[in-house]
């Protein structure tokens, strides 16, 4: 008797088993780009919150062909150096849409406050600033459904009746999804800037497969400017033009 019952119990397992496996075995990859581009719409227009990071988007990655993937991001990166011809290099924010719930995102924070913004001036980044340590972080980010990545880099300087005198330059990155992000050395300005002369900092960040879905690397180079327009001795300020600018390589 116990004997048949144990037997029983290890067909209904196997039987369950081979259930799983058989329905596992037929998921059916995705290998069509606009099947893949409704799937990622339908999933982020149900749920808003999402990011590369959540199961959802895994699960969709692992049920679709690598090249689909690879595909996908190569016109995403595409359409965003189409966009950034038209960028005003000196605006203070910005978001594009890129398409299926996509987007690429511009900012260039001033961490001091504006003594006498300078009138008519795209994006309010010409600026009279009080002489002093001061710093301009600029950040350029995207959402590629799969991917994420941010690229970072901040300009410290000292504001004074010479003009503009460098002091360091951080860079740093964020990334998640597909894509690994390494950043590079970071080329600091060596001189201070008087009127008419220009602060510039760069570093070279580079996109690396993450699990083997991208074919390749990708390199961008970020640029951080800060010139000096004017010098103000008697209110002791100092007229900056600030502007950023970023290239595929």
């Amino acid at each position: 008797m116990k004997r048949n019952i144990l037997v029983t119990v290890v067909i209904c397992v196997l039987m369950i088993l081979s259930q799983f496996s058989f329905s596992f075995a037929n998921v059916q990859k995705i290998n069509n780009l606009e099947e893949f581009k409704n799937k990622i719409n339908e999933l982020y227009e149900e749920d808003p919150s999402l990011n590369p990071e959540s199961i959802e988007i895994k699960e969709l990655v692992e049920n679709t062909d690598p090249l689909i993937i690879n595909n996908f991001i190569e016109k995403k990166l595409n359409i965003i150096d189409s966009k950034m011809v038209n960028i005003n290099l000196m605006v203070d924010e910005k978001t594009i849409d890129l398409g299926d719930n996509c987007y690429l995102k511009i900012n260039n924070i001033d961490n001091d406050m504006t003594i006498r913004p300078f009138a008519n001036t795209p994006g309010g980044q010409t600026l009279w600033k009080d002489y002093g340590s001061r710093k301009l972080t600029s950040t350029f980010e995207g959402n590629l459904g799969v991917a994420y990545f941010q690229f970072n880099i901040c300009n410290h300087y000292t504001l004074n009746s010479n003009g503009i005198s460098p002091r360091y330059v951080e860079a740093w990155a964020n990334s998640s999804g597909i894509i690994n992000i390494s950043v590079g050395n970071v080329n600091e300005p060596k001189r201070y800037a008087s009127i008419g002369e220009t602060v510039s900092s760069n570093c070279i960040f580079t996109i690396k497969a993450a699990a083997g879905i991208l074919q390749y690397d990708k390199l961008f180079k970020m640029y951080n400017y800060v010139k000096c327009s004017d010098i103000d001795t008697i209110e002791k300020q100092v007229k900056v033009v600030q502007s950023w600018r970023g290239d595929w390589l």
